[in-house]
């Protein structure tokens, strides 16, 4: 990152002329050469339309004012462009700090996860997975009541079997059976995969009863 010696504007990496103030040695004797030939051209067309009466031409002061005018109009839009080059590199860095952060967050949030369901042993799983199997939804509470995960899955399936006997009371309407015991069907395949691999989620649907005791 390099700043112009002469206005302090911001240039580019890559560029060397000023893009506020056009600052540049080399540009600076291309213009004043530019200027010497006009001034000498407008000074010979002006001597020699002398003789007709009918002549016309820029004096060096208005050459001068003109080309002025013309580089602080570029000037002006230079430094524009400079600044929203600025904002632009700096909303980039800003970006890829914050990708790269969520990137560590999510990979440490993901390891996390999986030291915790590395900490279940195979018999809460076990018994988690058979908590979706009718009344067996008991067995944690007795065998591993101090295993939250397997505690957690024991009132899902607590909520599953009361489903069940719901659905088995509506079961006398056949289309309204039938949709209940597919979606029984359902989330105890739903339930014993989450048990199996060590994941707590709810239920479609029912499941965040058994998060409410």
């Amino acid at each position: 990152m390099a700043f112009c010696d002469k206005c302090g504007a911001y240039i580019p990496d890559g560029q060397t002329e000023c893009l506020a103030c056009g600052y540049d040695e080399a540009e600076n004797a291309r213009i004043e050469q530019e200027q010497a030939a006009a001034a000498a051209a407008a000074a010979a067309e002006k001597e020699e339309k002398k003789d007709t009466g009918n002549y016309y031409s820029f004096s060096n002061e208005e050459l001068r004012e003109k080309l002025e005018e013309q580089r602080r109009k570029q000037q002006e839009a230079s430094r524009k462009w400079a600044e929203q080059e600025k904002q632009r590199r700096q909303k980039a860095a800003s970006e890829k700090s914050y990708t790269v952060h969520s990137g560590e967050t999510i990979r440490s949030s993901a390891e996390k996860t999986r030291k915790a369901v590395g900490a279940f042993t195979k018999n809460s799983k076990l018994l988690a997975a058979l908590s979706y199997l009718s009344v067996f939804f008991v067995l944690p509470f007795i065998f591993n009541s101090d295993d939250k995960f397997s505690v957690y899955h024991a009132k899902q399936g607590a909520v599953l079997f009361l489903f069940g006997i719901a659905a088995r009371l509506l079961g006398f309407f056949p289309l309204v059976g039938a949709v209940l015991k597919l979606f029984k069907w359902f989330c105890i395949y739903k339930g014993m995969s989450n048990a199996i691999n060590g994941i707590i989620q709810p239920l479609p649907y029912i499941g965040q009863l058994g998060e409410k005791f």
